[in-house]
């Protein structure tokens, strides 16, 4: 399939070569396609923009979360030292009893504290995603309804030139010609 804006392109050079007297009028219609093609092209790129700083501003608030995680753990330990060197001081073996139920305990809040920080990187990133996806199918909307928009001003341009063709087919007597 070809580029639609050259397909455009060159439906309105082959209207143009009909015209004589309807000159400035299909010009300035052709001038209306065009502008209406480069706008839609012009919207879909400002989404697709809007796409990428999407995904990226997801990104960024999963590092955010990573960070997160990885300054939990680093409390883990720091807690888990507390704990040690508190059994330690006191006498009592680090590694059992009272100290490593407390220690297995905060090892248990720190694994349920790091699954719901994945669970919220990995909510941010498929939101990211599913925005951007979003943006991107906007953005071929607003591309296919300019694409349409210059077809149907084409329909329209050519209409009003077999309207007011003449017999010999030149333009602007006003005659209507019987196909």
């Amino acid at each position: 399939m070809s580029d639609p804006v050259s397909a455009i392109v060159a439906a309105l050079k082959a209207t143009a070569k009909v015209v004589t007297s309807k000159g400035f009028a299909t010009a300035a219609t052709a001038t209306s396609i065009g502008l209406g093609v480069h706008g839609s092209r012009m919207q879909a790129k400002a989404l697709e923009r809007q796409a990428e700083l999407a995904e990226a501003q997801a990104e960024q608030e999963a590092k955010k979360y990573k960070q997160q995680g990885i300054d939990a753990l680093k409390g883990l330990e720091k807690i888990n030292a507390s704990i040690r060197a508190r059994a330690a001081a006191g006498g009592v073996e680090s590694f059992s009893g009272s100290a490593l139920a407390l220690q297995r305990f905060n090892e248990t809040e720190a694994a349920q504290d790091q699954y719901i920080i994945e669970e919220n990187r990995l909510i941010t990133l498929a939101g990211g995603s599913a925005q951007s996806a979003q943006y991107a199918l906007q953005g071929s909307a607003v591309q296919l309804g300019g694409y349409a928009d210059a077809v149907a001003g084409i329909g329209k341009l050519g209409t009003t030139l077999r309207q007011t063709a003449t017999p010999d087919n030149k333009v602007g007597s006003g005659q209507k010609v019987k196909p």
